[in-house]
Order: C-alpha cells, then structure tokens, then sequence
C-alpha cells in the first residue's frame, strides 16, 4: 500500500512518520511506528506537497490540488507554502515584522524560547522555538542536552538568536556532522558545564536590552529517548533516491536520522529527505550491501 510522508513526529514516546493515503483529502494524519522490527519500505519516485500547516492548532491540511512535487526541490507547492504567511518568518531577525498574516502574527505573539544545544565535541547551538513546541523542536535537532536560557515573543527571540549568533554561536549544525558524532557519547556532566559556561559568555556579552528576556537557565536532557549507546559502530551514510529500499532492524532515531541494521552492518538515513515522497511496503529482504559504498559515504 502507498503511503504519502508528511513529516516526521516526535510529539509521542516513539517517533512516528505520518502519512496520509495518496490524493486523500482527510485532515487526519496516520501515523507509521518505526520502532518496530522490521523496518520495510521503499522509496518511490513520485513526490506530493505536503499540504500546509496551521499555525492555531499546528495540525497539516492536504494540497487541494495534491500539486506534483517530483521534479521540485521543495516540499510545499507555492499555494502551500504562502497560505499561513508564515514564510516570511522563517529569515526573520527579530528587527521588523514583515507578515501580513493575522494568524502568523498572533503565532509570533505567544511565548517563544531561546535554547542552547550539545553536541557531541562540545560543539553548542543557538536556537529558537515556540514554546509549545520546545522538547518536540529539540528532539527534532537531536541534541541530547539543552538549556532553554530566555523567552520572549518570536521577535524578541529571534533578535537574541542573532545576537548570539554574531558573538561566535552558530545557529546550524550539519547533517554531516551529526551523523560523523554519532559513535561519541555525550557525558551530562560535561554537556551540563559546557552549556553553562556558554550561557554564561552569553550574558557577560549580550547588552541589557536582551538580558531583560534570560531567566534561570532549564536543563532538558534527551539522552534516554536517543538510546545512542545501542549505536556499536559508526553507521554507513545512504543517500535517500527513488527506487531505494529501507530494510532492517530498528536500532534508534536521533534527531531526524534513522539508525538501522542489517546483515550485521548499521545504516543511516536522513528522514527529513524521505518526506513528501510515496513509499510503499516491501515483502522480502533485500540486500542493502549492494548500494555503493561512495554513495553511502557521500555526504563525508
């Protein structure tokens, strides 16, 4: 059976791919375990917006036109990805508001987050979130330890992004790198003093009218969701691409990446490149050690 991927959901215990059956115009997602052995699907050709996403109750709606995507970059058809206004926050600096959006503006309104994130070689991330999104959007960076370190509308906190930006703290952590860590095991009481020796340069740097927004810094710890120490060998990079067949035995998820085994040997895929895309079930067990070891490797 066909399945669409909308997104990648990390709101419950065990992280999900949502689906809807293809040309389906419920408003309902379906939800595929990937904790469960085995994993067995293939990657077909065939793309489809996502639909667009609803920023009062944060729940997807179907493209009305199911607008073909295969040949496109993007997720969202045009029509999608302009009708909450929300596209012109995403390359927002928290300088000026430049939505026309009433929904995108009254969404910007509610309480917003700045966070810290480790990772592994004591490398920390600046980063934002709304605040009813906070352990879901850091689950989805994989970052097993956080401090979420000032609140403020989304402007407010976007500015103090920026400014942390600008005095050394990156605000993106490559996919390559992610999966290149995966083998080091991140220590709470090294991230711990790590995360607060960096909120700590961030305070002594940032001028006042930011530190008015810091508070109390709250650690979230991730590390038992990840289960990285089932992780016994650094897993072969696979580059998703239609036709691409995704067998094996679930080991883990962190962030958006996919940690499975088969034939003894650890794979990883990035789901984040799976979504829009029509998967279907596959019957059988086919051999992953055929796909080529520069193409798994690709991304390094």
């Amino acid at each position: 059976m066909e399945k669409h991927i909308i997104r990648l959901d990390w709101s419950l215990d065990s992280p999900c791919l949502e689906y809807r059956l293809p040309y389906g115009n419920s408003r309902d997602l379906l939800r595929l375990s990937l904790s469960q052995s085995p994993i067995a699907f293939k990657i077909l050709e065939r793309r489809i917006c996502v639909g667009s996403l609803s920023l009062l109750d944060l729940k997807m709606s179907p493209c009305k036109y199911q607008k073909d995507m295969t040949k496109q970059k993007q997720r969202q058809c045009y029509i999608c990805s302009q009708s909450t206004g929300f596209q012109t926050c995403i390359t927002c600096k928290g300088q000026t508001c430049d939505s026309d959006s009433q929904d995108a503006i009254s969404y910007c309104s509610n309480d917003h987050h700045v966070y810290l994130a480790y990772y592994p070689g004591d490398l920390v991330k600046v980063g934002t979130t709304a605040a009813i999104r906070k352990e879901q959007r850091l689950l989805e960076q994989g970052a097993e330890f956080a401090l979420i370190v000032a609140t403020g509308d989304g402007m407010i906190v976007r500015a103090i992004e920026k400014a942390c930006s600008t005095i050394g703290y990156t605000q993106l952590v490559r996919k390559d790198y992610k999966i290149k860590m995966l083998l080091e095991k991140s220590d709470l009481e090294r991230a711990s003093k790590v995360l607060i020796q960096a909120y700590h340069d961030i305070y002594n740097k940032l001028d006042k009218a930011h530190l008015r927004y810091f508070h109390e810094p709250e650690l979230m710890n991730f590390a038992e969701k990840f289960q990285t120490k089932l992780i016994n060998s650094l897993p072969a990079y696979v580059a998703v691409s239609p036709g691409l067949d995704i067998f094996g035995e679930y080991v883990t998820i962190k962030g958006d990446i996919l940690i499975f085994r088969q034939n003894h040997n650890l794979f990883a895929i990035s789901l984040d490149q799976i979504l829009g895309h029509l998967i279907t079930d596959i019957k059988g067990a086919p051999d992953l050690i055929e796909l080529r070891s520069e193409a798994q490797l690709s991304l390094f």
